[in-house]
């Protein structure tokens, strides 16, 4: 199986190709830099992947960077409002 290399907040990891966003952020245990939010609180509700957003059913097949979106971010109340209508 091919494999990808996933840049997240200057580290890399290495998943199989086809990995959703979601198994992603999952298995990486993203770590906050700012003051700790319980997930249930601000859950993430999407990433963003080579700087365009995706939702975390999104499968990555190519090598990439990616940001994770939480919903009471400024982004994250944007795509959850836009969701909506």
């Amino acid at each position: 199986m091919k494999e990808i290399i996933v840049t997240i907040q200057e580290k890399e990891y290495t998943f199989t190709c086809g990995i959703s966003v979601e198994e992603v952020m999952a298995k990486a245990a993203i770590q906050s830099d700012e003051a700790p939010i319980p997930y249930k609180d601000n859950p993430y509700i999407g990433a963003l992947v080579n700087y365009e957003f995706h939702s975390c059913s999104k499968a990555l097949t190519a090598d990439c960077t990616l940001e994770p979106v939480r919903l009471f971010s400024d982004m994250g109340k944007r795509m959850y409002r836009h969701s909506l209508s």
